[in-house]
């Protein structure tokens, strides 16, 4: 049967219809998730301080400087004996995150901290690279203002075989109402329904 391009259109509207509201449940109930669980620590004074802190380290970093750090984040991080690597998943703010994760139970899969760059503070495990600063996680969040966010979609974990969301937020001054960094966090999808 050979079908016309109106009707492989309604077709195709017809079999997207589900997938596009369940996405759209799933955005909702992730942003219910957020505001709730993730956003009231955002203005932690410590993760505030640590923030700032590095953002006078790498506020001169060039393009290449931080390429270079990306690159030899990737060469090293599955050994997780870098110094770099150390000190994003140890110290106070790693610390921070871990207790955020574990009293989240089993919610929270991950926490990663960016500066303004978004270049790794900190973290409750090794993330892939050091540079989040290239990806529409930090993009969409950091890079759209106070009031930018990002939801990630939901995918499968194959370590875990979780379906995780990444939601992420600008990390926001409260002194000088600027965009300072940014926080993404990887959410198990189960804890959402």
């Amino acid at each position: 049967m050979k079908l016309n391009n109106l009707t492989k259109g309604l077709l195709l509207a017809i079999m997207l219809t589900p997938v596009s509201a369940m996405a759209e449940d799933s955005s909702k109930a992730l942003a219910s998730f957020a505001k709730l669980n993730i956003q009231p620590w955002l203005q932690d004074p410590l993760i505030l301080g640590e923030v700032r802190k590095q953002n006078e380290v790498s506020k001169d970093f060039s393009e290449a400087e931080i390429i270079a750090l990306d690159e030899k984040w990737r060469a090293v991080v599955e050994a997780g004996t870098d110094p770099l690597i150390k000190k994003v998943i140890s110290g106070k703010l790693a610390d921070f995150l871990r207790k955020k994760n574990e009293g989240s139970g089993g919610a929270i899969a991950e926490v990663i901290v960016m500066d303004a760059k978004g270049l790794n503070v900190a973290a409750t495990q090794a993330p892939s690279d050091f540079w989040q600063g290239d990806e529409p996680k930090f993009q969409n969040s950091a890079g759209k203002g106070p009031e930018g966010v990002d939801y990630g979609a939901a995918e499968r974990d194959d370590s875990t075989g979780d379906y995780i969301a990444q939601v992420s937020y600008p990390i926001v001054d409260p002194e000088t109402l600027t965009v300072i960094g940014a926080v993404t966090v990887g959410v198990r999808t189960a804890a959402l329904d």
